[in-house]
């Protein structure tokens, strides 16, 4: 009789384990809005851009109408830029500390933004817009691992909706749960 008490108690400490365990295996992480996840990772990204770089590397490529500008800090690149001949700025891309997440910027020639996302190992995830050089947005969507997602809208030049539409693959909008929890 005392073996099956022991076996009994024994059985009910594995079972209340294996519960413990799948209960902790199956804990979802919060949900988080992806423009609301997007607008803190980009201010993150631009505070840490501010710093100050120990070293500036600058070169002109071969073959090329733009010059790239890299700046390090403390071993890594924080912030790289691209320019035209002319010497405007075209393009802007900013990084976290560990390098992981890069916030893209492409520049118009009146210096609005012409283009900005968001990228995980040189995928673009979370939103995606485009704007026309007069401040108008042109297309807005969702990628995941640069798969467009979900619903995407475009617009003319003087704002109207000119079409919305659904590409699908809305599995992956939960899927960016996954990597909106990397950065922190």
């Amino acid at each position: 009789m005392h073996f099956l008490t022991i076996c009994n108690r024994l059985s009910l400490f594995y079972c209340l384990f294996l519960l413990f365990i799948a209960s902790t295996q199956c804990r979802q992480q919060p949900h988080v809005n992806p423009s609301a996840w997007y607008h803190a990772l980009r201010s993150k990204i631009q505070s840490a851009a501010d710093l100050s770089a120990d070293t500036t590397h600058f070169e002109y490529l071969a073959d090329s109408m733009f010059s790239h500008r890299v700046f390090i800090r403390e071993g890594r690149i924080f912030r790289e830029e691209w320019y035209e001949k002319t010497g405007k700025l075209q393009g802007l891309s900013l990084f976290t500390f560990d390098g992981r997440f890069e916030w893209r910027c492409e520049i118009c020639p009146d210096g609005s933004t012409g283009y900005e996302g968001v990228l995980f190992k040189n995928k673009f995830y979370g939103p995606c817009s485009w704007w026309y050089c007069n401040g108008q947005m042109r297309q807005h969507g969702f990628r995941y691992a640069n798969r467009e997602v979900g619903l995407w809208r475009r617009w003319d030049e003087n704002g109207a909706l000119v079409d919305a539409i659904d590409r699908g693959n809305g599995h992956l909008m939960d899927s960016l749960q996954y990597i909106f929890h990397l950065q922190h």
